[in-house]
């Protein structure tokens, strides 16, 4: 999957990203929170919704989980599914 965004997008984008949110009208929020998860870190996670792909998420306590990711926020969230934990053991 490519995205493409004009450039007329990115310049709106960058220019609300030097702005404080608290300054921002709830359109150009949504806008910037939109751009921030399809080209920021969470677009993973926005993809493996998409694509109904698996995704290996790497817990604090060291255990990992295979799962579908079927919707998360921006704060990473997630409602997953067919979760299977994966042993993480060196042998």
């Amino acid at each position: 999957m490519i995205l493409i965004f004009s450039s007329c997008h990115l310049h709106l984008t960058s220019q609300y990203a030097n702005v404080p949110k608290s300054e921002l009208d709830e359109a150009q929020i949504r806008e910037l929170e939109e751009y921030e998860i399809s080209q920021g870190p969470l677009s993973v996670l926005q993809q493996s919704v998409r694509n109904q792909s698996q995704v290996l998420i790497s817990l604090r306590n060291n255990k990992k989980l295979l799962a579908r990711v079927k919707a998360f926020d921006r704060h990473a969230n997630m409602v997953l599914e067919n979760v299977k934990e994966v042993s993480s053991r060196c042998s």
